[in-house]
């Protein structure tokens, strides 16, 4: 046993020496050219610093409810008679049945230490994985820890803006890991049960069995917990919403949808500890019933009821109803974009333009645009396509030195489009040999007209 543990180690350690060599001294020796190795030490103790905080958590969550599924499997065949208590007497008859076979079945099973070796290797291998998952936030998670207060909070939730770029993304992936960790547990649990027959006695009377039920309804229960979290989250989010005319919070978000998802926490949260409660009792009946209730109340609440306000509330008075999200989506893009430290200045404007004014300006005023783009255009198609297959497809303006002074143009290339050739001259060689490209470009100043 000593011997291959000694194996074991010894290649995990020439695995770790061999990515060591291939990948990460050759980008020491990167960053120290540029007098940044520190910058990657960061970095390379960030991440395994991660990965070993989410590959903990997930090995011993995994690792202690595999140890209670394995006392409830052996609780559960020092059993010989059970007694099942669903509402409906056709179904524990079933039940009971469906037992005794799986009792009296002769198939050949795995060994126990095979059948634990499988275990213990698949715990390993989902904690590495949820610990690459985790691995992949190191920089968010630095972006957290090092965060500062921006100083201007937003109008509906008045938390700091910091929150929705520095602690949101982290909760949110903390939320979202925990979801996937309790919802792969409780799914490879109740195959574990099903995989030895057992999963039904989730419906038993006897009390020697009920660990069974315990054990799914307290993770149901952590489940919905984190789901609760989650519908908490969807609150802040509601402020990147596209619903209304403007990007952010409009007016069904704010009136409709923030308390509606209020409720929906409160809802989840109660369905979380109506699993708990009644991982203690005998009957189920009301958890199941009240998850029900929740998907009615997120159909109607969360999807028709906003739909309908959106529609026909909002939109025939849009400009009304909108107004202060427009004024905050407004007052903030200002802000992000600096524009609210624009300083503004009265401009006198006076109609006594005299001809000393043209003179100073001559290029200016030599360079005021008579033509629009649609109808030169039209110009151009008429008096400048010279063939079928070519035309214009936009009218763009620009400016050039011509003779010396600058120039404002509006200018189109002359473009080829092969489908106006006539369907014999459509052949492979003109296709790609003959017609391949337009003829030249159509300029024009955009102050000079002619005679027509």
């Amino acid at each position: 046993m000593l011997t291959r543990f000694s194996l074991l180690f010894s290649g995990l350690i020439l695995f770790i020496g061999f990515i060591a060599l291939t990948n990460w001294y050759p980008d020491i020796l990167w960053f120290r050219s540029f007098d940044l190795e520190a910058l990657w030490w960061v970095e390379f103790k960030s991440k395994w610093i991660v990965f070993s905080a989410f590959f903990s958590v997930a090995l011993i969550w995994l690792s202690s409810h595999f140890i209670m599924t394995k006392r409830c499997i052996d609780d559960s065949q020092k059993v010989s008679n059970i007694e099942f208590n669903t509402p409906f007497a056709p179904l524990n008859q079933f039940l009971e049945q469906l037992y005794r076979s799986s009792q009296e079945s002769k198939a050949v099973d795995f060994s126990a230490k095979a059948y634990n070796l499988i275990l213990k290797a698949g715990v390993v291998g989902l904690s590495v994985l949820m610990g690459l998952v985790g691995k992949a936030w190191w920089d968010e998670f630095l972006l957290f820890k090092h965060q500062v207060a921006y100083g201007l909070a937003d109008p509906i939730l008045g938390k700091d803006i910091s929150f929705y770029f520095f602690t949101l993304p982290i909760i949110e992936k903390l939320q979202s890991w925990s979801v996937s960790l309790f919802f792969i547990t409780l799914f490879l649990v109740c195959w574990i049960y099903l995989s030895k027959n057992i999963l039904f006695i989730f419906f038993s009377k006897d009390h020697q069995t009920s660990g069974i039920k315990k054990h799914i309804m307290i993770l149901a229960g952590f489940l919905f917990a984190a789901l609760s979290v989650g519908s908490y989250i969807d609150i802040f989010d509601m402020l990147f919403s596209e619903r209304g005319v403007v990007f952010g919070a409009g007016y069904t978000d704010h009136t409709i949808i923030y308390p509606a998802q209020k409720i929906l926490v409160g809802l989840m949260a109660v369905q979380s500890v109506l699993f708990f409660i009644f991982a203690f009792r005998k009957r189920v009946r009301i958890p199941f019933l009240f998850l029900g209730l929740i998907f009615a109340y997120q159909l109607i609440f969360l999807r028709f009821v906003p739909s309908f306000v959106q529609n026909y509330v909002v939109a025939p008075n849009e400009l009304v109803k909108e107004e202060p999200y427009i004024q905050n989506n407004i007052k903030f893009t200002r802000e992000a974009f600096a524009l609210n430290s624009i300083q503004e200045e009265q401009f006198p404007v006076t109609n006594s333009l005299s001809i000393e004014d043209i003179q100073k300006n001559a290029n200016t005023v030599n360079n005021i645009r008579l033509w629009n783009q649609e109808p030169l255009k039209q110009t151009f198609s008429q008096l400048q396509e010279i063939r079928l297959y070519y035309e214009f497809q936009n009218i763009d303006v620009d400016r050039y030195m011509i003779n010396g002074a600058m120039q404002q143009v509006m200018l189109s290339p002359r473009e080829l489009d092969a489908s106006q050739l006539s369907i014999q001259a459509q052949t492979w060689i003109n296709r790609h040999l003959v017609y391949t490209h337009g003829y030249g470009v159509c300029m024009s100043p955009v102050t000079d007209i002619t005679p027509e």
